[in-house]
């Protein structure tokens, strides 16, 4: 077993499964340890479901999915009808539950597909009983019910619930067997009151509906945050997402899991060159050498989603600040500056050297060894990370199948159907697991920032 360059266990993956000059290494068993991490923390009796969306956060939707059916999970939430609909033709089964508002033009792969959708407005809920009803469709298309308490987003808003009525007690074609709503806030510890305001409106809604005949089913609240922040708000199912891809949805809620990075993206240098001191580096002239170094290029920008990192709107003073400093620090090429800060080479951290390109990236590596061909790791947001890169899914069962049969470590490409190894039916249990991270307004912006000097702000602040 090798090591990855930071230190992180990992196993050798062949250079003859490498078909690009970036690539993502994902640990399947690591997905499957925090699969068991949430099931152990969660109460026995409540389901989880994992929420797959933007491509399973860019781990791979299909083989994230087939990993967590085959640990016992059964119910699986996604944004789209074309997602939902994918992961039925992987062979998914259980539960999918749409997330996202779906048009009419879905509605029929949804039936076909028997994918669960969810009611966020009142003409929705009369227009696809309608659309289901001349479908002729031989039992009732099931629907979660969305209520919308503080996210702002989306949903039936609970003062709207008595005149929604009479069409729940009319439906033909449609079967409620759930409802839920989305936490705003839960992974905000300055947030609790907001959320439990939140959660006091859901049980008043669900309240209202069973007073008047109507049964909803599943109660689901809890997303990743609200599991670890609000563990009395599990109900019959929680709605895991980050927690699944081995991250915590807050500095405050960590240590609760012990959770395990599944993810490590890489790229390989493809050409090194010496410069002198005073060399300006890329476009615009950003980065200057300050003494005579080497000059690393690796196959890998923005097109792949590197340097993307969401920030989100300042949440007070603190925020601000760090904000100004880093774009000073990057306007200034002030030495603290380190470019996309935490990639390693041989170990060790380096920089990038200027901005960073489309397809093609500096780095300054100073003196240290350094060949063409030799591997980098990089720093990369999951969701943000573009189909092009190729992903490479290691499993230390399948592994050792796979070498066992054909000599070779299992790998998948992102850009071709998902097919793990040992490939059967997938049939679920019908009691069991996960859920979605609370969202936030993103802008995306360059990782140019020089975070040690940001972390001496955050000390500082204490």
């Amino acid at each position: 077993m090798g090591k990855w360059e930071n230190g992180k266990e990992g196993k050798t993956v062949s250079s003859s499964l490498i078909r690009s000059h970036a690539w993502i290494e994902i640990d399947l068993a690591a997905v499957r340890a925090n699969f068991a991490q949430v099931a152990a923390y969660k109460k026995p009796e409540v389901r989880c479901m994992a929420v797959v969306k933007a491509n399973g956060y860019g781990l791979g939707a299909e083989a994230l999915s087939k990993t967590l059916a085959r640990a016992g999970c059964d119910a699986f939430g996604v944004t789209t009808v074309a997602q939902g609909a994918a992961l039925r033709r992987a062979g998914i089964r259980g539960l999918i539950l749409v997330l996202g508002p779906s048009q009419q033009e879905e509605w029929q792969e949804a039936i076909e597909e028997d994918l669960t959708l969810s009611i966020s407005e009142v003409g929705m809920l009369r227009d696809l009983n309608e659309y289901c009803t001349e479908f002729c469709r031989r039992s009732p298309l099931d629907i979660h019910l969305e209520i919308e308490t503080g996210l702002g987003r989306t949903g039936l808003f609970p003062e709207d619930l008595k005149a929604v009525l009479p069409l729940l007690r009319g439906l033909r074609s449609l079967k409620v067997t759930g409802i839920y709503t989305h936490f705003a806030q839960a992974e905000n510890k300055k947030g609790e009151k907001y959320t439990r305001q939140q959660f006091r409106q859901f049980s008043e809604a669900v309240a209202f509906l069973e007073e008047n005949g109507i049964h909803p089913g599943l109660r689901h609240v809890c997303n990743s945050p609200a599991l670890l922040a609000f563990p009395e708000f599990q109900l019959d199912m929680v709605r895991i997402g980050t927690l699944l891809i081995g991250q915590s949805p807050a500095p405050h809620l960590g240590g609760k899991l012990k959770l395990v990075d599944p993810w490590t993206a890489k790229a390989r240098i493809l050409q090194v060159k010496v410069v002198p001191a005073g060399k300006h580096i890329g476009y615009d002239g950003l980065y200057k050498t300050r003494a005579n170094t080497q000059l690393a290029m690796i196959g890998l920008g923005y097109a792949d989603g590197f340097s993307l990192e969401p920030r989100l709107v300042p949440k007070g003073l603190l925020d601000l600040i760090k904000i100004v400093v880093k774009n000073i620090i990057l306007l200034c090429n002030l030495p603290w500056y380190a470019g996309s800060d935490n990639i390693f080479l041989g170990g060790h951290r380096v920089r990038v050297a200027g901005k960073v390109g489309m397809e093609l990236t500096m780095l300054d590596v100073g003196q240290m060894p350094c060949d063409v061909g030799q591997e980098v790791i990089v720093p990369m947001r999951r969701a943000s990370a573009g189909p092009r890169m190729q992903r490479i899914y290691i499993d230390e069962q399948a592994v050792i199948s796979a070498e066992i049969q054909a000599g070779i470590p299992v790998e998948l490409s992102a850009e071709l159907p998902v097919e793990l190894p040992a490939e059967q039916p997938v049939e679920l249990p019908a009691e069991q697991p996960v859920e979605l991270p609370a969202e936030q307004p993103v802008v995306t912006t360059a990782m140019s920032v020089g975070d040690q000097l940001v972390d001496e702000l955050e000390e500082a602040a204490g």
